[in-house]
């Protein structure tokens, strides 16, 4: 694309997304208001919490409730509470044990000991959610099953996504989206069933806050993302088996609406919440406003058919590697150098592509992966493959927003590397490091991550071999070091947000990633030998713990035209840094047999430098 071309497509996408931005809300939000937290506070009903005293290196932890404390190990943690007019119960997690606890409206704490077996099974798992009921009964959901004490009820659908809600005057209830996307509300009294416009690539996270009047009624606000052109805040108000529908927001520009939040307050209004990226969004008014409302009709009413991101970056990466050889470390951690590494790096250049993209139900991405993985089969292997896919969970992975997003990156930098030992005996040799990562990452609702990166890279080492007893380590360098690294990484990224819920928008940002997993080092063949002949033994361990972290913080500037379906572009620039650290030390509990010597090194790189990145938008 030639400059002149670039810079018209530019103004063109600035022009269009000038006269088409817009929004609509039933009143004019704030920006400042009161959460449901705040406000039962200020009805002076009690709260649990957590308190620690440390002194010296001696600490002692308390979980509170009202006036009462209860001493409990540094591992303990509230899993639940749920605050009332005239009572406030909590659940901790102690050990291996779920404790109740609740306070009267006068604060006074008291322990009734442990809940349940079904509830402390229902609680221990990973995906549960739970309150207490205003008497005192442990609710708690996990999978499609609600355990109310002793007892369970299983719901309508597996749910997908879902809330519970507690009100100051007695009561919950409890919200949830199934598998189709259908919302239900209710309790242990049976469910009522909300039309919303909820769909398979709507966000599923933190979309529903329920706000229960009575047994049999609701007030429930959710998050509706039928396109990245017309996303919604909608309130319902359920009645038994009535329910009317009301818009508080909808807009195409921005991302208002995400992580709702309702409730009532004494005097009867509504407050209707949401925090966004962009700020947070306060709604307060009286339920009676909402009769005659005669929201704007949004006329992209239309599921995305296509949402495709890709990207190139460079940055000029500047190094600094740390890497040494010690004894072993005792209780405290500490050890001395016995030998280490010093480097002279030469400034590299970064180059990183990425891409995710869906069109209709196909992943561009993983289809890309299966046809490269398949494209030297015969017939029976590709259909061996394609079980195999389905065997292995694949597509189950991409639920709501989910995309998969694949990475790569790559840079070489030369450098010179100076070897010393104790016996300040010294080796100079010059290198090429050959970095190159291939990531591929899950891309979640609200600019979240997760995936899996292989790493592979080399650089001239110290290394030290040890036999058992772990005295009189054989110490070398080694100048054809190499390794490759697999790794889980988690971590955020602004211009995943931005491109889902926002059209213009430009801030500065701060992102991360962590990583951590197991690397298999390659020792030169040479230096292995000659270690085993003169121990007598051979060398077994090649695999060590890596533990990588990523921070990025500069400034994003994205346009996007809603005319032509929310084709954009956007821009970053700004500072990166990569650590990276690579632990096989040996400690003096270190067991080595007595046939085997193992080797032991340790390493850090930190790599930083400015970036500049284009993201076309699709």
């Amino acid at each position: 694309m030639t400059p002149r071309l670039l810079t018209f497509a530019l103004g063109w996408l600035l022009a269009a997304s000038a006269v088409a931005a817009q929004h609509w809300e039933h009143i004019p939000h704030s920006k400042q208001g009161i959460s449901y937290n705040q406000y039962l506070a200020s009805l002076n009903i009690p709260a649990a919490g957590h308190r620690s005293q440390c002194k010296d290196d001696r600490c002692r932890y308390w979980i509170s409730i009202g006036n009462a404390e209860f001493r409990v190990s540094k591992d303990a943690a509230i899993v639940s509470q749920s605050r009332y007019d005239g009572a406030t119960w909590a659940i901790y997690h102690d050990d291996e044990d779920y404790y109740l606890l609740s306070a009267s409206r006068s604060g006074r704490g008291k322990r009734h000991g442990k809940v349940s077996r079904e509830i402390a099974a229902c609680l221990a798992t990973a995906v549960s959610q739970s309150i207490i009921s205003v008497s005192g009964t442990p609710v708690c959901l996990s999978g499609n099953t609600l355990y109310l004490g002793s007892e369970k009820k299983r719901l309508s659908g597996n749910p997908v996504a879902s809330s519970f809600g507690t009100s100051y005057s007695g009561y919950w209830a409890l919200a949830y989206a199934d598998e189709k996307m259908q919302v239900h509300v209710g309790n242990h009294k049976g469910f009522t069933q909300v039309l919303s416009s909820l769909h398979e690539r709507s966000d599923i996270d933190q979309v529903l806050s329920v706000f229960p009047t009575s047994q049999n009624s609701q007030w429930l606000a959710v998050y509706e993302y039928m396109n990245k052109r017309n996303k919604s805040l909608r309130l319902y108000r359920i009645k038994g088996d009535s329910v009317s529908d009301y818009t508080v927001a909808n807009t195409v520009e921005d991302d208002r609406g995400v992580r709702p939040m309702v409730y009532q307050s004494l005097d009867g209004e509504l407050h209707v919440s949401s925090d966004a990226l962009t700020g947070n969004y306060f709604y307060d008014f009286q339920p009676s406003s909402l009769h005659d409302q005669q929201p704007h009709y949004n006329p992209f009413q239309s599921v995305d058919v296509a949402d495709i991101t890709a990207s190139v970056g460079l940055r000029l990466t500047r190094w600094h590697v740390n890497q040494s050889t010690k004894e072993p470390s005792n209780g405290d951690g500490d050890s001395k150098s016995l030998s280490s590494t010093e480097y002279e790096m030469n400034d590299s250049m970064l180059t990183e592509y990425r891409f995710a993209g869906r069109f209709m139900r196909t992943q561009l991405a993983l289809s890309y992966l299966k046809n490269e993985s398949e494209r030297n089969m015969n017939s029976l292997q590709k259909t061996a493959s394609h079980k195999l896919w389905g065997a292995l969970g694949i597509d189950g992975l991409f639920k709501g927003p989910a995309v998969l997003r694949l990475e790569v990156a790559s840079e070489k930098a030369g450098g010179i590397a100076t070897y010393e030992d104790a016996n300040d005996q010294q080796q100079v040799v010059a290198f090429e490091n050959d970095y190159r990562r291939y990531s591929a990452m899950v891309t979640q609702e609200l600019g979240w991550f997760m995936g899996g990166s292989y790493v592979r890279n080399n650089m001239p080492m110290a290394i030290a071999f040890y036999e058992a007893g772990l005295s009189d380590p054989l110490l070398y360098f080694d100048p054809d070091f190499s390794l490759q690294k697999l790794l889980f990484v988690i971590g955020y990224d602004t211009s995943q947000y931005a491109s889902r819920y926002l059209f213009s928008y430009r801030d500065f940002y701060i992102d991360g990633r962590f990583g951590i997993g197991l690397y298999q080092y390659d020792i030169g063949r040479d230096v292995v030998r000659d270690a085993e002949q003169v121990s007598g033994k051979s060398h077994s361990s090649d695999i060590g713990l890596a533990l990588d972290g990523a921070l990025e913080a500069g400034y994003l500037w994205q346009v996007r035209s809603v005319d032509a379906g929310g084709l954009g572009v956007s821009f970053q620039t700004g500072i990166s840094v990569d650590i990276e650290t690579y632990l096989n030390g040996v400690s003096e509990d270190t067991e080595v047999d007595d046939d085997e010597i193992v080797s032991s090194f340790e390493r850090t790189d930190i790599r930083w430098g400015p970036y500049l990145r284009l993201n076309l938008l699709f």
